[in-house]
């Protein structure tokens, strides 16, 4: 984390963002169940079940990874992320209807991961880089 004693954020990762992943491109299986231990100030908590959690230091920022792999078809779920879908890591993020919540829908090898955040605590532009930033640790390939 920077010298700051606020919230970390994006700007504390010190690799450039690496943009959304190539078209086509995949999060590989083992690393839905093994996901990166820290992108940037972020780091994953210990696994309590399928939802894992992403905090910075001072956890004022919480990106929650849902490792169930869903089965729907990634077209049908962007659907639900409409408003202000931006391209992000090997899928998209967006935010809901009411915008309550940001979810980023990732393509794996055998399905879609969902990211989410409140808006209150990080902005879409800036879960969109920590998404690339998660996609490029995980091997999107």
């Amino acid at each position: 984390m920077s010298g700051s004693a606020g919230p970390a954020s994006v700007d504390d990762i010190e690799a450039p963002d690496p943009g959304p992943a190539a078209e086509g491109a995949v999060i590989p299986d083992a690393s839905v169940t093994k996901p990166p231990q820290a992108i940037g100030p972020f780091t994953l908590g210990e696994a309590s079940g399928p939802a894992r959690m992403y905090s910075d230091a001072v956890s004022s920022v919480m990106i929650a990874l849902d490792t169930n792999v869903l089965s729907s078809p990634y077209e049908q779920l962007v659907e639900y992320i409409a408003t202000d879908n931006t391209p992000a890591g090997t899928g998209s993020c967006g935010t809901n209807e009411s915008g309550s919540s940001i979810t980023c829908y990732q393509r794996t090898e055998g399905g879609v991961v969902t990211l989410n955040a409140t808006p209150e605590e990080i902005s879409l532009e800036d879960m969109v880089v920590f998404v690339n930033h998660y996609a490029a640790e995980a091997g999107a390939a």
